[in-house]
């Protein structure tokens, strides 16, 4: 009975210590997917800003149109990729690869968004980072406020904005 009590905690243990001996480095905060959500009366739609950290230190933000908060994208506005590197508190991102409507600036008049094979490339200037930004996390870690630095061609950026962890 010792013999084959033996036998079979054996492997029971040596499973439990080679699964116990790989160490995971904890997640970072930032890294998953972030919307901001900002209702526009006078058109009746929501501006979904979804923002995606990944843990090779790459980035995606695309701009979508929807009817309801939390309902189906409608449309696109636009997508931007890149690099970032976050220290601490600074946020320091560079944009490698734009896409946005062929219209971006002219929003009063239609379309506010286009399906996601209408968006056409944007000349990206490469030669700076943007940032650096400051990014903190608040409510229990799953809210993210970034405050934008504001771009020279639009001063009436909002320049803070709150990003809710998507589940």
């Amino acid at each position: 009975m010792k013999r084959a009590l033996t036998f079979f905690l054996f492997p029971l243990l040596l499973v439990f210590f080679i699964a116990c001996s790989e160490r995971e480095e904890p997640k970072s905060l930032h890294i998953g997917t972030w919307e901001s959500k900002v209702f526009v009366d006078s058109l009746n739609y929501w501006v979904i800003e979804t923002l995606e950290f990944t843990s090779d230190s790459t980035f995606n933000i695309q701009t979508t149109v929807r009817l309801t908060e939390d309902g189906d994208d409608l449309g696109y506005r636009n997508i931007l990729m890149g690099d970032y590197i976050l220290n601490g508190r600074d946020f320091i991102y560079f944009i490698e690869e734009g896409f946005r409507m062929s219209r971006f600036y002219t929003t009063s008049e239609p379309p506010f968004y286009v399906p996601k094979d209408q968006l056409r490339p944007f000349l990206v200037d490469f030669s700076e980072p943007n940032g650096p930004t400051e990014l903190m996390f608040f409510e229990g870690q799953n809210q993210m406020e970034i405050s934008y630095e504001c771009p020279s061609f639009d001063g009436n950026c909002p320049i803070t904005k709150i990003y809710v962890e998507r589940n």
